[in-house]
């Protein structure tokens, strides 16, 4: 589980929608990764609630060696 995340210059948006993805890196391990993040209330005001589910489904779904895998 990543612990802490903060913007940094790595900050980038994705789309003009609300998600963006930012390098982190978890504490104990000081392995890097790239987490998205969204503000739940500009997803339920742009009716996007149904593409962010629709993306966890794909997650599930898929493996790939670039990709974390979601149980």
């Amino acid at each position: 589980m990543v612990t802490q995340h903060s913007p940094s210059p790595f900050c980038a948006p994705v789309l003009v929608f609300v998600p963006q993805v930012c390098i982190v890196q978890k504490r104990d391990t000081e392995k890097m990764y790239a987490m998205k993040y969204m503000n739940k209330q500009q997803c339920i005001e742009r009716d996007e609630v149904r593409n962010v589910f629709r993306e966890l489904e794909i997650l599930q779904e898929i493996e790939h060696v670039f990709l974390v895998n979601l149980w």
